[in-house]
């Protein structure tokens, strides 16, 4: 008779279990958090249930699956910390925001195709920063904690607007912040110092 005494205790513990899977599953998610679907519903990006491994006891694999039948599902960049993206309102770009470091982050663009491939552009992120160190007194060697802040598509997706920023490493407390748009119809960079620049002030 005494197990019945660890009944209400059991079930209690049960609905404190199914309370905290349900707040988990209505838990707000981050902007670009997987698993996300792009605007005309034409493919998903999901995180990929893989068990660690012993050699790679970190890796995170995320994948973009298609809606239409006979597109194979494409597997991206594996890394270490998941990635956060940012499609295209005509579903033919996706911007990824992908942590590397304590602090630091890169963006990584891929261009998604009629058949199904996804293509990842190469050095987007370094030409990115090269924008920014045209318009910018702090150059993006000087920088540490640096990375996409904010990032918008224009209605007719022909320009991707970043700003991005970091941190100055010999002034604490001091940094830039620069917004770098992409025109994707002709793969090129405009940059401008946000009004906060900090690299654009006089150093005591």
């Amino acid at each position: 008779m005494r197990a019945l005494h660890f009944i209400p205790a059991l079930l209690l513990l049960a609905c404190g279990l199914c309370r905290g899977e349900e707040e988990e599953q209505e838990r707000e998610k981050f902007p670009g958090e997987t698993p996300i679907t792009s605007p005309g519903k034409t493919f998903s990006i999901v995180r990929a249930h893989q068990e660690p491994t012993k050699d790679d006891p970190y890796s995170i694999e995320e994948k973009v699956i298609f809606a239409k039948a006979g597109h194979a599902e494409v597997p991206l960049e594996v890394t270490s910390w998941r990635g956060f993206y940012f499609i295209s309102p005509d579903d033919r770009w996706i911007l990824r925001d992908q942590k590397t470091g304590s602090g630091d982050s890169q963006a990584w663009l891929y261009r998604v195709e009629e058949n199904g491939r996804v293509s990842l552009v190469q050095g987007f992120d370094n030409r990115m920063w090269a924008a920014s160190d045209v318009v910018s007194k702090l150059k993006y060697k000087e920088l540490y904690h640096t990375g996409v802040h904010e990032v918008t598509w224009s209605k007719d997706s022909k320009t991707l607007i970043l700003k991005i920023g970091g941190a100055d490493g010999r002034f604490n407390g001091k940094g830039i912040k620069t917004e770098v748009s992409y025109e994707v119809t002709k793969n090129s960079f405009q940059a401008k110092p946000l009004p906060d620049d900090a690299g654009e002030k006089e150093k005591n």
